[in-house]
């Protein structure tokens, strides 16, 4: 299950967009690597309301970004196999995921996105995301303010199995 993003540790003084939303890298360095959380997302501080979360996840050997976006998924089952078509400057791909629905928090679609994906390129050369279930409505997320979160947790994942846990700290 897709943990909760934690922007309630919002560093003080960070700049909001418009509608409150903004980029921010939160990461908790525990002693095993497998207890640490690094995760980066955009939504409101302090609430629910949250468009986009990763997660850095390892599973073996294999480290990799659990993605989770809102999408319109009315009428998929909860769980089911879901194609999530992905465009921005310089990129489109098309992602497999399967729908998930969180209580009070996102409901859309859940895919890995491997650390080499250029999704990370994408994510971090500005301007804007748009995304969708084929067939749905696209929903636009905005990557103004992401390029120095996205790197440092890019960073940070690549080599979650060396970090130190005094080296805590959110970053804007």
């Amino acid at each position: 299950m897709f943990r909760a993003l934690a922007l309630a540790a919002l560093v003080p003084g960070a700049a909001l967009a418009q509608d409150g939303r903004l980029w921010i890298y939160n990461r908790y360095v525990e002693p095993v690597p497998t207890d640490t959380v690094l995760d980066l997302g955009y939504g409101v501080p302090q609430s629910d309301d949250v468009q986009a979360a990763l997660l850095c996840t390892i599973d073996g050997a294999r480290t990799f970004a659990q993605a989770l976006v809102a999408a319109d998924v009315e009428g998929l089952a909860t769980g089911a196999e879901a194609w999530l078509e992905v465009s921005a400057p310089g990129y489109s791909a098309r992602l497999a995921g399967r729908v998930v629905r969180h209580e009070e928090y996102i409901h859309g679609v859940e895919m890995a996105v491997a650390m080499d994906d250029a999704f990370w390129t994408a994510l971090m050369g500005g301007g804007v995301m748009t995304y969708g279930v084929p067939g749905r409505p696209r929903q636009t997320l905005p990557l103004d303010g992401a390029t120095d979160p996205a790197h440092a947790f890019l960073g940070d994942c690549l080599s979650i199995r060396d970090l130190t846990p005094d080296a805590s700290a959110p970053i804007k």
